[in-house]
């Protein structure tokens, strides 16, 4: 469960504190369902995550929460990498990042009552802290999913993590795309697309990733999601196929759009 995740351990991303130890205005946190489904629209699953009110913590410079994705033209540059080459291609999806990373400011959350009282079922010994209205505050140890920083320091982390463990360097025109003379990975937050020449260099880098990281997980099936895309790859014919079928299914649904037209349009 998310609430226990969150506040177990010696090293938790949320840590109970009483009211006199505070010295910044707190902010709120509410528990959110989050629903993810792969590239042809069928739900895979759904977890609760708990956020952080960041339209109400002090506000950062642009450069201090600033963090790019990955650039559409390198990702299509990978995969006609691997239809060309016969490289192997997977995918690797941290499922919390951003508690990987540790919070450089004081940032403190206001646990509502709900939530405290499912806590406290959990962890009866946080009973001290709760407060005369039944909330808790708590400070954020961990970037929290809703804070704007979080994006910068878990791109900030990462980056550390493959220059520092591995040969793969950032592009000079694309900083969310490493490369090396045996692999290219195209990240996009928590997403990876990778490709390796062999499986054993690939096995290396999931190693050194789930030693340093929490959540990892990785697909190295034949048919794989990536940024909504569903990518089938046929590596002994070298046949590697693309589409957003969902994606596409899904824009048309909500606007409600129905019937066929001709393409190329010409009238």
């Amino acid at each position: 469960m998310e609430l226990r995740g969150i506040f177990q351990g010696d090293d938790p991303v949320l840590k109970p504190i009483f009211q006199a130890e505070i010295t910044t205005e707190p902010t709120y946190g509410a528990m959110n369902v989050v629903s993810k489904y792969d590239a042809t629209g069928n739900l895979v699953k759904q977890r609760a995550r708990y956020t952080a009110g960041g339209d109400k913590v002090a506000k950062l410079d642009p450069w201090e929460t600033s963090s790019p994705t990955v650039q559409s033209d390198s990702v299509n540059l990978l995969l006609q990498q691997v239809q060309m080459t016969g490289r192997n291609l997977a995918t690797i999806d941290v499922k919390t990042a951003y508690f990987n990373c540790r919070l450089n400011r004081e940032v403190i959350i206001i646990i509502d009552k709900l939530m405290v009282d499912l806590t406290l079922i959990m962890f009866p010994e946080f009973k001290m802290y709760v407060r005369r209205d039944g909330t808790m505050l708590a400070i954020a140890i961990k970037a929290l999913y809703g804070l704007p920083e979080c994006g910068k320091l878990w791109r900030d982390l990462i980056s550390d993590i493959l220059v520092s463990n591995t040969n793969l360097v950032p592009s000079e025109t694309d900083p969310c795309l490493f490369y090396s003379d045996n692999m290219t990975i195209a990240m996009h937050v928590d997403d990876f697309l990778v490709s390796s020449t062999t499986a054993t260099q690939f096995e290396q880098l999931t190693h050194m990733l789930e030693n340093k990281l929490t959540g990892i997980t990785i697909d190295t099936g034949s048919t794989l999601s990536f940024l909504g895309m569903s990518i089938k790859h046929d590596k002994i014919r070298r046949v590697l196929t693309c589409n957003q079928t969902a994606y596409v299914t899904k824009i048309l649904g909500e606007r409600s759009t129905t019937g066929t037209a001709k393409t190329p349009c010409t009238d």
